[in-house]
């Protein structure tokens, strides 16, 4: 060999399905098919991507590289998203139930220890509490 690099055969199936990959790293799409228009004097080789909603052709010139990906020479803007998706819907802010006021305990008269407002005696002398 001359230094020249061996021309290698593509096949559909070896790009159909991968993700294509614009130069700054975006996806864009996916290759659904292999496609060539006939020229006068040529034929122009492309891949048919499925952009966003729709089918767009790249041209074979403006691929860099096959692997994992199908990486593009070029930029492209990724699709946006399809107007049809409905935004989710925004929850309504969470309100805190209001808490009841604290319970004031029962002092009792006796021996001035703070009771729980329910009881009617005193826990720690048993005097009856006040109403």
């Amino acid at each position: 060999m001359n230094g020249e690099s061996e021309a290698k055969y593509i096949r559909q199936g070896d790009v159909v399905g991968r993700k294509v990959v614009e130069q700054r790293g975006y996806i864009i799409g996916e290759v659904k098919d292999l496609s060539f228009k006939l020229l006068e004097d040529r034929i122009e080789l492309a891949l048919t991507i499925k952009y966003g909603d729709t089918e767009r052709d790249i041209p074979w010139s403006q691929i860099k590289s096959i692997g994992d990906v199908v990486l593009l020479k070029t930029e492209y803007e990724p699709p946006s998203k399809a107007k049809s998706e409905a935004a989710a819907p925004i929850a309504p802010p969470l309100v805190a139930k209001p808490q009841p006021p604290p319970l004031t305990p029962k002092i009792c008269p006796n021996c001035g220890y703070p009771n729980d407002p329910k009881n009617k005696f005193c826990i720690k002398c048993g005097v009856k509490l006040p109403e």
